[in-house]
């Protein structure tokens, strides 16, 4: 049974497989009226497909498997060759139509007739159908479980009930091991440690072991001493009595699972009854346990995806820390560190090596000379749990509160208004300041119209490459906003 858009679609399938390499038997269509059955087939292998594209899956082969296919290999009048679809092998899902390949692959089985009889030439043979029992050998760039992966093609990126859940016993190692690879995906900014910029989050993973698994602690900021939780291995698996666990869905798919307490630090005192409603996240049932879990991450999604739960995670905890903790701290003026420009190298996991330019670092030193020549002051004012804020340009008393992006994609729109609107409520330096979204181009009037609705002004920079250097220039309109002069905008980075 396949879920889409909320429809469950008569079409079963069969996954197996493990790590990167999987085959999906998709059962064939039969019967009719009230005794059919998988009569969806056609709609549900789109779906399946669809969602192999969604994964970056290449479609490795697809052969015949009907009942009659698998007994003509096992009388040995037809080759597995024989039964392989033309034109299905090597094929990177992401790059097709896959609507079209699935008319294809039904195009293709009724091409196929299948001897069954042996040592005759009139031996029994069937085909002309088109929706009969198929083999889909696939691989995938990231690393799923099978029931993970079957889960997923059933039901998409949501499952309707995810409860309860069942702490698992074994296989926990693997789980904790493919999670700490997305953490590295990050930033690195020192021995095993690592840096999310949209998120503002820093992990340290290790070097102390529990179980034989590295310690991993998070922080808010770049930099700090005082640690906003972690998260670490059971020592004893399937057991409640460590702060988080490895926990199998009940469609079968794997999560990590953290208890509601966060012990007393510099930040805060500690936290446990109140969890939930100072972090506005929701417990799972999980079974034979008394203790309330919260999801962190969800595992099936690849080790080359980013920890998008494990950050928000650590943000609510933060935020959770605050009010505790924040009567601690001396309301003096904080500011972070500039912007660094350069570029840093993005290790391989399961992709190329490559070079990552520090965008944002270029776009704040262009912006720090642009104010320097105009008599203007850039800086960076943060919180004192290490929420900082992009830039804040006092230009002779009037204030500028900046949230840089790199890519004007609606996840960065959307992600900037939420932290200028955020700043605004946590940080008193930036109080009155004029709130400005500042992106690499033009959106469309619709959505630009949206977001100054919220009080917020969207201008732009113009980011280009001469010599192999970055270059940084802002427009005239841009200048005058903040009150700069136009004769001093195009402003070239070393």
């Amino acid at each position: 049974m396949i879920i889409d858009t909320a429809n469950a679609l008569s079409a079963n399938f069969q996954t197996e497989g493990q790590n990167c390499e999987f085959a999906i038997t998709f059962k064939s269509r039969g019967g009719s009226g009230d005794a059919a059955i998988n009569r969806d087939y056609m709609p549900g292998l789109k779906v399946l497909l669809a969602r192999l594209a969604s994964i970056g899956a290449v479609m490795k082969d697809v052969t015949l498997d009907s009942g009659p296919a698998r007994s003509a290999i096992a009388a040995g009048t037809m080759s597995p060759d024989q039964l392989r679809l033309p034109e299905t092998s090597g094929l990177v899902l992401a790059s097709l139509d896959t609507d079209e390949l699935c008319n294809h692959i039904s195009r293709q089985q009724k091409k196929i007739n299948v001897t069954e009889d042996v040592g005759t030439n009139d031996g029994k043979s069937s085909g002309g159908n088109g929706t009969r029992r198929i083999r889909l050998d696939i691989s995938t760039s990231d690393i799923w479980s099978a029931k993970g992966l079957d889960a997923f093609l059933r039901y998409g990126h949501t499952v309707p009930d995810i409860s309860p859940m069942t702490l698992a016993d074994s296989d926990w190692k693997e789980g904790f091991l493919s999670w700490h690879e997305t953490l590295r995906t990050g930033e690195k900014v020192g021995k095993d440690s690592y840096y999310f910029p949209s998120e503002n989050v820093r992990v340290k993973i290790g070097p102390r072991l529990v179980n034989g698994v590295p310690v991993t602690r998070f922080g808010i900021g770049r930099t700090g001493k005082d640690w906003v939780v972690e998260i670490n291995a059971p020592n004893i698996p399937g057991e409640e009595y460590g702060l988080a666990a490895i926990a199998i869905d009940s469609v079968g798919r794997r999560w990590l699972l953290r208890q509601g307490i966060l012990h007393e630090n510099g930040l805060s005192r500690r936290i446990d009854k109140h969890f939930g409603d100072l972090t506005g996240l929701r417990s799972v049932d999980v079974r034979d346990t008394k203790r309330p879990w919260y999801p962190v991450e969800l595992l099936e999604s690849g080790v080359t995806s980013l920890p998008r739960g494990t950050l928000e995670f650590v943000k609510r905890c933060g935020f959770a820390r605050t009010p505790a903790g924040a009567a601690g701290f001396s309301h003096a003026e904080l500011f972070g560190a500039a912007e660094i420009a350069g570029s840093y190298i993005l290790k391989a996991s399961h992709r190329v090596e490559q070079e990552v330019t520090r965008k944002q670092g270029y776009v704040w030193e262009a912006l720090e000379k642009l104010a320097k020549q105009n008599d203007a002051r850039l800086t960076k004012p943060r919180h004192a749990m290490g929420y900082e804020v992009d830039g804040l340009v006092d230009n002779a008393g009037e204030k500028f509160l900046l949230e840089i992006k790199t890519t004007v994609l609606a996840s960065d729109v959307y992600t900037g208004v939420g932290q200028l609107h955020l700043y605004e409520q946590l940080i008193p330096a930036v109080d009155g300041a004029r709130k400005i979204l500042l992106l690499p181009g033009t959106l469309g009037e619709e959505i630009k119209a949206a977001v100054s609705s919220t009080g917020i002004a969207v201008l732009a920079y113009d980011m280009g490459y001469r010599n192999d250097t970055l270059v940084i220039r802002f427009p005239e309109e841009t200048c005058l906003f903040f009150g700069f002069l136009p004769s001093t905008a195009n402003v070239e980075e070393k």
